[in-house]
């Protein structure tokens, strides 16, 4: 991935969640490090209940395993949007996204008679996939039914959440990307 599809992803997950999209690049790069960094060796969740905890850091899995790269459990995905959902979003979008993730459980039952942390693999998965469809065919039209909450754009929103809280972590911007966020510095008065 280079500086430009980094810089892209930044902003298609930003645009998921309404503040995040008020901040420059750079500086959701920053409020992400803070983030982080407070992620401490041994985590209690501070937004999420044990189920909701048990579930983001399941779909985050889902999202991105552990293949040659360091999966989502490595870098500490559910530990970060749980910190993000508890100090720096506003209540409100953390309000929304609590009640999608009851949401997702309601149409794991639907679909799958359990909920979304009871279930099979392949039943998870296909449930995810069926939830992403939804999503990008509701943009494609335009659609906005189902408001916020809704267990689709909640699942929109938290893969946004866990695609941006993977890629600013410090051990894939590091050992994976391998590129500087911002390019070196401009240095005019160089001998040629």
């Amino acid at each position: 991935m280079d500086r430009r599809e980094f810089i892209a992803t930044l902003g298609h997950c930003a645009a998921s969640v309404p503040v995040l999209s008020l901040l420059s690049v750079p500086a959701q790069v920053a409020l992400a490090r803070e983030v982080h960094g407070r992620v401490g060796a041994v985590y209690r969740p501070q937004a999420l209940n044990p189920h909701q905890y048990g579930v983001v850091r399941r779909l985050a899995e889902l999202i991105l395993p552990q293949t040659d790269t360091p999966g989502s459990t490595e870098v500490k995905v559910a530990e970060f949007v749980d910190l993000l959902l508890a100090q720096s979003l506003m209540q409100k979008d953390t309000a929304h996204l609590l009640a999608g993730l009851e949401q997702i459980d309601v149409q794991s039952r639907a679909e799958y008679g359990g909920r979304f942390d009871e279930l099979k693999e392949d039943e998870q998965v296909a449930l995810l996939r069926l939830l992403d469809a939804k999503e990008k065919e509701s943009v494609q039209q335009k659609d906005d039914v189902g408001g916020d909450g809704s267990a689709r754009q909640t699942f929109a929103k938290l893969k946004a959440l866990v695609i941006y809280g993977y890629f600013t972590s410090e051990v894939v911007m590091t050992k994976v990307l391998k590129v500087p966020i911002i390019p070196g510095r401009y240095d005019g008065s160089v001998p040629v």
